[in-house]
């Protein structure tokens, strides 16, 4: 039986510990035990600051330390509690899911027209202020295909304002954001010294293995 040869095994063989102690340590009160004891996926962030996770398109919204996250590498964390969010480097973002404003907007494409003006029997002493402006209706505007179409029109005459005036439009470039190219060089050199692989090397400067290869073959090109 167990229960008796147990006894006779550690009295033969076994041996006093070293340090009678316990062992364990402490846990760090800092630890973020929840982030650690959860499913753990990466993603990269679409223009549009959401990343896909299992069937869903996530939102996430401006933090504190910035205004966007798009194009940066993120860690989405299914908590065991059924929580789902998304670590940025340190900070932890909250996200929700987004709605379906592409799809709820391609259902209008081909919907008759509405006719800008309504018959309304309500006399104009009693009848309610309408807003005014080009986009201004009964609708939301993105719901009707000639305001839509006017609002396209209006956002390409401010952007070539802005082109006249000499703004940027979009999306500022990766190498214009601070201490980048001092980065860039740094871990350029350790790749081409083989002591880092490209594919860590892109993580490093959070971008992707083919913008990572297009300026290390311009570097190579310019000999810089």
């Amino acid at each position: 039986m167990l229960a008796a040869f147990l006894p006779r095994f550690n009295r033969r063989f076994g041996v006093p510990a070293e340090q009678s102690e316990v062992a364990y340590r402490p846990l760090d009160e800092e630890l973020d035990l929840a982030g650690v004891l959860c499913i753990k996926e990466q993603r990269r962030v679409a223009r549009d600051n959401t990343v896909q996770y299992k069937n869903k398109t996530l939102q996430l919204f401006p933090g504190t330390e910035r205004t966007g996250y798009a194009g940066s590498r993120v860690e989405v964390q299914e908590r065991l509690d059924g929580r789902i969010l998304v670590k940025c480097g340190e900070e932890v973002l909250t996200p929700q899911q987004a709605p379906p404003l592409a799809a709820h907007l391609r259902s209008y494409i081909n919907a008759p027209p509405v006719l800008p003006f309504v018959l309304d029997p309500i006399p104009e002493r009693t009848r309610a202020p309408k807003p005014m402006g080009p986009l201004s209706g009964e609708t939301i505007w993105y719901e009707d295909p000639i305001r839509k179409s006017i609002h396209s029109n209006l956002v390409r005459a401010g952007m070539e304002r802005a082109r006249r005036d000499g703004k940027r439009i979009g999306r500022p470039k990766l190498s214009d954001e601070p201490g980048f190219q001092e980065n860039f060089k740094e871990v350029a050199e350790l790749v081409e010294e083989g002591i880092l692989s490209r594919r860590k090397a892109s993580l490093k400067l959070g971008i992707g293995y083919a913008t990572l290869k297009r300026m290390l073959d311009a570097r190579a090109a310019s000999g810089c």
